[in-house]
């Protein structure tokens, strides 16, 4: 039989097979849940579900941060009329956020590659936060212009000098920043009990005298160069630390007494000279001899080495640059003479 005839009609029929199913459109990925209208939004990426929505999170906060304009550079600004000299802190766009209960994990699905995370700020609860916290802050201020007026009543220095309002201005300032960034703008205003108390407490820190007195068997290049140092430290927060002999103090004049301890030794090893440095510096109110000031590190604060004595006595100094200002920070941060 002659099946030639026949395969043009198995090649038809074989091409009138069954239809190819046609291909699924793939269904697109779950979705996100969707924010509130007055949220500030961030979306994060992670291999993990917790490190996407830490991403996410983060991404609120630098939006926060980028959004902060205010920026105040040790300016003056004049606040309902009374000059605020103590505007010397910066709040920028690296001001932080550090109220992370506010930021709210929406969600955090499968994703390519790892996970996907949504996490929200809601502008109207955060500003409430931060409007708590300025009227807070505003009552603060009230009782500490009374403890100040009550200083001034005695010209007690353990109180006049310190930070005080100044700190609290700051925070204030840092809460109105953050406030303009959610859009809410509010004004600060010194409470008037606060600025003229506040106009007060500066006249009497211009006319603060801190006498110091150096206790030291160092010789005196070395010596010098260390209360050289302190006297930096407590220039910078408005302090002029003055060696004088400590006497009763002069009527109206607020008075401290400070006595700075310099401890040395030198020590050999291994073919190089080593000079070790302590000191222990205490302020007291000259009248009342209630503390202002204590940093204490004896017998060593700081050491250097080097091939002869000079270069040990350079090295240690250098050290000692170093040290003071780190390990005495919460100290030097609680005065303030300006």
């Amino acid at each position: 039989m002659n099946i030639r005839p026949l395969l043009p009609l198995a090649l038809a029929l074989a091409a009138c097979g069954p239809p190819t199913p046609a291909r699924l459109p793939t269904p697109p990925p779950p979705a996100l849940p969707a924010p509130g209208p007055d949220d500030v939004v961030g979306d994060g990426h992670g291999y993990t579900a917790r490190e996407a929505e830490l991403d996410a999170r983060r991404a609120v906060a630098e939006q926060l941060r980028a959004r902060i304009k205010t920026r105040t550079e040790a300016s003056e600004r004049d606040i309902d009329g009374v000059t605020d000299r103590q505007a010397e802190t910066r709040t920028s766009s690296e001001a932080l956020f550090d109220h992370a209960e506010l930021i709210h994990t929406l969600g955090v699905l499968p994703a390519e590659g790892g996970f996907r995370a949504r996490a929200v700020l809601n502008r109207a609860q955060a500003a409430r936060v931060f409007q708590q916290h300025i009227q807070e802050d505003d009552a603060l201020l009230v009782r500490q212009a009374a403890a100040i007026d009550a200083a001034l009543a005695t010209l007690d220095t353990a109180t006049l000098l310190q930070p005080g309002p100044r700190l609290v201005r700051a925070r204030q300032r840092e809460a109105a920043a953050l406030l303009e960034a959610l859009g809410r703008p509010t004004r600060l205003a010194w409470p008037p009990s606060v600025a003229a108390a506040s106009t007060r407490l500066a006249a009497a820190r211009r006319r603060t005298v801190v006498r110091l007195q150096v206790v030291s068997a160092l010789p005196a290049a070395l010596r010098e160069a260390v209360v050289a140092q302190w006297v930096q430290l407590f220039q910078a927060r408005g302090c002029a630390l003055v060696e004088a002999p400590q006497t009763p103090p002069a009527e109206g004049a607020p008075t401290a007494d400070a006595v700075l301890t310099i401890m040395g030794r030198r020590h050999q090893e291994k073919g190089l000279e080593w000079r070790y440095l302590g000191v222990d510096l205490r302020v007291e109110d000259a009248r009342s001899r209630r503390p202002v000031f204590v940093a204490s590190a004896l017998p060593d604060t700081a050491h250097g080495g080097g091939l002869d004595e000079v270069q040990a006595d350079r090295a240690a100094l250098r050290r000692l640059a170093e040290v003071l200002p780190e390990r005495f920070k919460d100290a030097l941060d609680g005065l303030d003479c300006r």
